[in-house]
């Protein structure tokens, strides 16, 4: 016999596209930070800096992450946890944009500013949507994925840096010393590394517009109904009313 109360047919696919979705922002906030390592080698060499403008350009981007992760919390908070999500994933392409069209030092900064504001935004908002979002037996799991995301981040980042190498090194090869030429190579090998190290970030953004908003931010918005819907594409119907019934229990103990 069939169960009434079995989980709509959404069920099947929004759970594994929820942490797909926050995977991909593992993912961005790795390549976002990493990516410089390998850029840097080349930037230098088409915009002169100082040593000093290259540790700023470094720095600075944990600067912005630290900035991100002071407001990042209360505005998810006010505007909800899916806005900041695509507002992180928006700061993101556009940073990654500002940096490859950039032809001095000036705008390089603004872009790696944006960068770590885009990552600190990631790195807040994303842990803690998938906290409210998943159901408990699996949340350490599924949760996890953004760690472990992150971390693959810096691999692909260095992949990434290393392939533009190679082909930079037989770009400057085939110059057969026409400055010209290698300063084509040099140029087109850290624009390059940023611009495809953006690939997930522009699919992070995407996939964020297709999640629902947290069912504990919207029970805390009194948005019940909806949060119960939200609450339906991942759960039983039982389970998905107990877990209704706890948030906003646990939303009077608060008050």
């Amino acid at each position: 016999m069939t169960d009434v109360t079995a989980r709509p047919a959404t069920a099947g696919w929004y759970l594994p596209f929820l942490i797909f979705i926050s995977g991909l922002g593992g993912l961005l906030a790795g390549i976002d930070y990493g990516i410089i390592a390998g850029a840097l080698l080349y930037v230098d060499k088409t915009i002169p800096m100082s040593e000093v403008q290259q540790g700023i350009m470094v720095s600075i981007y944990v600067g912005g992450g630290v900035l991100a992760s002071l407001f990042a919390g209360a505005l998810a908070d006010l505007v909800g946890r899916k806005k900041m999500m695509v507002a992180g994933g928006l700061i993101f392409i556009t940073s990654i944009m500002l940096i490859y069209v950039s032809t001095g030092f000036a705008a390089l900064l603004v872009g790696r500013v944006l960068m770590g504001l885009s990552g600190g935004v990631v790195c807040v908002v994303v842990p803690l949507f998938m906290a409210e979002c998943l159901p408990s037996h699996i949340r350490g799991r599924g949760t996890s994925v953004f760690q472990f995301m992150m971390t693959l981040g810096f691999v692909v980042a260095a992949w990434i840096a290393g392939h533009y190498a190679g082909v930079h090194d037989a770009a400057v090869a085939a110059a057969q010393g026409d400055p010209d030429l290698i300063f084509a190579a040099d140029n087109a090998a850290w624009r390059n590394m940023f611009l495809v190290g953006s690939t997930p970030g522009i699919f992070f953004t995407l996939g964020a517009l297709f999640l629902k908003e947290s069912p504990r931010w919207l029970v805390r918005r009194g948005r019940e109904v909806q949060a119960l819907a939200v609450l339906r594409m991942s759960r039983d119907e039982p389970q998905a009313e107990l877990e209704l019934r706890e948030m906003k229990g646990h939303g009077k103990s608060e008050e």
